[in-house]
């Protein structure tokens, strides 16, 4: 089965160099998780993009991706949806982006129940270690702003020290920037019931 040019190209983004480097993880014995990001789990990820078992689907306007795992009823969806290049300000703003959604479909494959915060927190902590391997940085992202700037003071901390307690008071701030945010506000605190890809 052959895949379409956008599917190709979301599949390449996660063959950037910067990917070997994406490895931390996030531990909680009180609330009982341990997310691990790494650089093969992409290649996973990448896999089931290339075989569909997570379908790709380019949308036409606006900036902002998402990665869904419910489907209809008990159907699996892994449905990944991302605008083209051109929506964003480089492509590589736009690899970041596929990286900060293909961080979603790996704790999925790893079927982490956890909030909501501590899933984007690990997809915007990748997203800002991505850019920082690049010498680069979000900097301006309007109601995630102090999202993204505690992403960053995260990311920066992981380059020097792999594994993060959920007490880290840096990890701390940004979950409560997520959980303050207009985008993640009302959602932040319910679980994501990921089912495995």
């Amino acid at each position: 089965m052959s895949v379409d040019a956008f599917t190709e190209q979301v599949a390449a983004a996660l063959d950037d160099a910067a990917v070997r480097h994406l490895n931390f993880r996030i531990r909680s014995r009180t609330r009982g998780f341990d997310i691990r990001i790494y650089p093969d789990g992409y290649r996973r990820v990448k896999e089931a993009i290339l075989n569909e078992t997570i379908r790709v689907r380019q949308v036409a306007t606006g900036n902002l991706g998402c990665y869904d795992s419910t489907g209809n009823g008990s159907r699996r969806s892994n449905l990944l949806q991302l605008p083209p290049v051109s929506q964003l300000s480089s492509e590589l703003a736009w690899k970041a982006l596929v990286i900060h959604e293909c961080t979603h479909a790996l704790n999925d494959y790893h079927l982490h129940r956890i909030p909501v915060y501590v899933d984007e927190a690990t997809a915007y902590i990748a997203h800002q270690l991505f850019m920082l391997l690049h010498e680069r940085r979000v900097t301006d992202a309007g109601d995630l702003r102090y999202v993204f700037d505690y992403a960053l003071v995260v990311a920066d901390g992981i380059r020097r020290q792999y594994e993060l307690d959920y007490d880290d008071a840096n990890l701390g701030m940004l979950f409560t920037a997520i959980s303050s945010s207009r985008t993640y506000g009302d959602t932040a605190s319910t679980t994501n019931a990921y089912d495995g890809l």
